[in-house]
């Protein structure tokens, strides 16, 4: 009999977890894994709203690069083609009369240019669709006779190809010199002769995030996606050749 009340008084002296203990400890689990969560979710958004604004910022800026290269060089025609282009019939925006710079719009703009040295002049559009939201571009050759469009290697024309994707504005501004003080020539310019004035030519691009960030509100638009804006100048090295 002494010997089972000396048992039950060691049972009774093992240590445990009461109720209101194990439901405390629960509780403060639970606060944890939240504030954990929380902090996963909150770094995971910022993650993907950085990379959405890199990827447009580097698309933007790779665009505005091909574009740079190709506007710096207007003007330069290959020099078999120098007397052999007499029209520029075939183009979107012709007027029967060959220019250096075909088009010159506020959202547009179109010229000749042998673009890759390869003795062929071809003549480059740029286009800023605001429906779309897409800046374009597209090209033709100069074939001997006349203005063939690029096309797939079977005949099949590529019309405008996709150059800058989710762009939500896209100017270029036109200037005879590079002194501010001279002012900009207003567009559209509807003549060959205010055209063949350009020397100096200003981009402004604004491209959005291709999601939108429903944690963001953007102040000029009032929709949820983030942009970004980029400028660049351009010296036209060939149009007084």
């Amino acid at each position: 009999m002494m010997k089972q009340t000396k048992m039950m008084n060691k049972r009774k002296n093992i240590a445990g977890f009461t109720l209101i203990e194990l439901l405390i400890a629960m509780a403060m689990s639970a606060c944890v894994m939240t504030a954990i969560y929380s902090l996963y979710v909150t770094s995971d958004r910022t993650c993907t709203v950085q990379n959405q604004v890199a990827q447009a910022q580097q698309d933007a800026r790779a665009g505005i690069d091909i574009m740079g290269r190709e506007i710096r060089m207007a003007g330069f025609i290959a020099p078999a083609d120098r007397d052999t282009i007499t029209t520029d019939a075939g183009l979107p925006v012709s007027d029967l009369t060959n220019e250096d710079i075909e088009e010159a719009e506020v959202n547009a703009i179109t010229f000749e240019v042998d673009t890759d040295n390869d003795g062929v002049t071809e003549t480059v559009r740029y286009d800023y669709n605001a429906g779309t939201l897409q800046l374009t571009r597209q090209e033709w050759s100069w074939n001997g006779a006349g203005w063939q469009e690029w096309d797939d290697g079977a005949g099949n024309p590529l019309g405008a190809l996709v150059l800058i994707p989710d762009v939500t504005a896209c100017t270029f501004v036109y200037d005879t010199d590079a002194d501010p003080a001279n002012g900009t020539l207003a567009t559209p310019l509807n003549t060959a002769a205010t055209r063949a004035t350009v020397r100096v030519i200003t981009i402004t691009i604004t491209v959005r995030t291709g999601r939108p960030d429903q944690s963001y509100t953007n102040p000029n638009d009032g929709t949820n996606f983030r942009t970004r804006t980029l400028q660049s100048r351009f010296f036209l090295r060939n149009m007084s050749l």
